[in-house]
């Protein structure tokens, strides 16, 4: 199939996720770079959890971060693979978007559950009590920002869901198995 007979938005939510993971995956060779130095940029583990209470679930992942990273790498390696054959309309290319998705929306989701109440805590501990700062207006303003960012986040990702169920989308894939 032509690429002029596919609907645009296979191209657009291909491209946003072939750039988004090559993106990733220099981030993460960048994170596997950084985690080599991670032993003596925090020589006590235990900081963070003295520092805010939100902090022992950083120190936590902490020690996790080369698996994370990995994992990182494998899905935006199956981002970039199901991008380039999404726009060559294959089916499992489609499913695989779609499930990729589904999944950045589940955890910008988990992210806006976890964001207020860990931005609260840190700024409360980290911020000087001196007057210098209106330390509630700041904790307010700060865990609002960040719902409203991972709002404005969301909504693509849910414009992109969309497109890759739509009945367009859904006939062009049949189409080129037929013709393949």
């Amino acid at each position: 199939m032509d690429y002029r007979d596919r609907p645009r938005s296979v191209s657009v939510v291909s491209w946003i996720w072939i750039v988004s993971g090559l993106f990733i995956i220099a981030t993460g060779l960048m994170g596997v770079g950084a985690l080599s130095d991670l032993p003596q940029l925090m020589p006590h583990r235990d900081l963070p959890k003295r520092v805010a209470p939100g902090g022992a679930v950083m120190t936590g992942l902490s020690h996790f971060l080369m698996w994370v990273t990995v994992v990182q790498m494998a899905m935006a390696v199956l981002a970039v693979v199901a991008g380039v054959y999404y726009l060559k309309l294959r089916a499992w290319a489609r499913g695989m978007l779609e499930l990729l998705t589904w999944v950045s929306l589940g955890m910008l989701i988990g992210l806006g559950f976890f964001w207020p109440p860990l931005w609260m805590m840190t700024s409360e501990h980290l911020l000087p009590k001196d007057g210098s700062i209106d330390l509630e207006k700041v904790k307010y303003i700060g865990a609002v920002s960040g719902a409203v960012v991972m709002l404005v986040s969301a909504v693509p990702l849910a414009m992109m869901i969309r497109s890759l169920r739509s009945r367009d989308v859904r006939e062009a894939i049949r189409r080129a198995a037929g013709a393949g």
